[in-house]
C-alpha cells in the first residue's frame, strides 16, 4: 500500500474492512461486462472511475495488470486524487448491495482518417480508399471495413502521408455499394491495442444505361457487337473446314466450266 499509511491504520482499516465485508455466492456474481474508452494522448479517467467507486461498498482495481486498490485501500490512498491518463486495460471488481461485479475497460487508439476519390463512383471503373492513421502512432495491421465486417483487402503505402496506406478496388460493381471504414493496431506502453473505428465513408455505385441495356455483364455495347461478329467468323471457318472436301469439289467444277471461257475471251 501508499507509503502515507501509518502502519497501525493499516492493520485497523484491514481489520475494519475484513469485519465489514460481505459474503458474496457464486450465485451473485454478475456477469463481465466490457466498455470501451477511446485514449487520445492524455485523457484523463479519473472522473470516470471515481463514477464507478461511488457505486461500490468495496473495490478492487488492476490497471496493465497491477493492483491499484483492494478491499484495504488504493495506491496511492484517493483515488481521486489520481490522475489516471493514457491507454490502459483497466480491470475491477465493485461489490455492492450483496452483489459482485466484473467490468473490464479496454483502451481504443484514437481512429483514422478515411478518405477516397469523389463520386460519383461507376460499375466497371476503379476506387482508391486512403487510410491515414495519427501520426504518434506506428500503425500496423490497418483493415479496411463495409458495413462493420473486414474486407481482408490488401493495402500499399501511399507517397501522400507517412501514416497512410491505399485500399483499391478494381472493377467495382453494385455489390462494393456500402459504407467503409478502417482500423488499425498499434503499441503504447509496450502493449498493442486496437484503434476506434474511422469515419464513415459512403460508397455508391452508379450503373449507367448502356450497362442496363447490357444486363449485368458489364460489358459495353461495342464489345458484345466484337463478340458477335467473331462467333460468326468462327462459325464460318468451322464449317468450311468440315466441307472442305466438298468445297473443293465445287470449286474443281466451276473453274473447269468458266476458266477455258475466260481464256479464249482473253486471247
Amino acid at each position: 500500500m501508499s507509503p502515507n499509511f501509518s502502519r497501525t491504520k493499516y492493520i485497523s482499516g484491514i481489520l475494519l474492512v475484513s469485519l465489514n465485508i460481505p459474503v458474496f455466492t457464486s450465485e451473485n456474481v454478475m456477469p463481465v461486462k466490457e466498455q470501451n474508452y477511446t485514449c487520445k494522448g492524455l485523457v484523463d479517467l479519473t472522473k470516470a472511475i471515481n463514477g464507478i467507486f461511488k457505486n461500490c461498498e468495496q473495490a478492487e482495481m488492476t490497471i496493465n495488470g497491477k493492483v491499484v486498490c483492494d478491499l484495504t485501500g488504493c495506491i496511492p490512498p484517493m483515488i481521486n486524487r489520481t490522475l489516471i491518463k493514457g491507454c490502459h486495460i483497466i480491470k475491477y471488481r465493485c461489490f455492492s448491495n450483496g452483489s459482485e461485479e466484473h467490468i473490464t475497460i479496454i483502451a481504443l487508439l484514437e481512429g483514422a482518417k478515411l478518405t477516397t476519390m469523389s463520386g460519383p463512383y461507376v460499375q466497371g471503373e476503379s476506387v482508391r480508399i486512403t487510410c491515414i492513421a495519427p501520426k504518434y502512432y506506428n500503425a500496423h495491421s490497418l483493415r479496411l471495413i463495409k458495413d462493420g465486417k473486414d474486407t481482408e483487402r490488401t493495402w500499399i503505402t501511399t507517397q501522400l502521408t507517412k501514416h497512410g496506406v491505399e485500399f483499391s478496388i478494381a472493377n467495382i460493381t453494385v455489390e462494393d455499394s456500402g459504407n467503409y471504414t478502417c482500423a488499425y493496431q498499434a503499441e503504447t506502453g509496450k502493449r498493442t491495442f486496437n484503434s476506434s473505428k474511422s469515419n464513415v465513408v459512403a460508397i455508391n455505385i452508379v450503373v449507367t444505361e448502356n450497362q442496363n441495356e447490357t444486363g449485368s455483364t458489364g460489358l459495353s455495347t461495342g464489345a458484345i457487337v466484337a463478340i458477335i461478329f467473331g462467333t460468326i467468323f468462327l462459325v464460318i471457318i468451322i464449317i468450311i473446314l468440315v466441307r472442305w472436301s466438298e468445297f473443293r469439289r465445287f470449286t474443281t467444277l466451276w473453274l473447269n466450266k468458266f476458266l477455258p471461257i475466260s481464256s479464249h475471251q482473253t486471247r
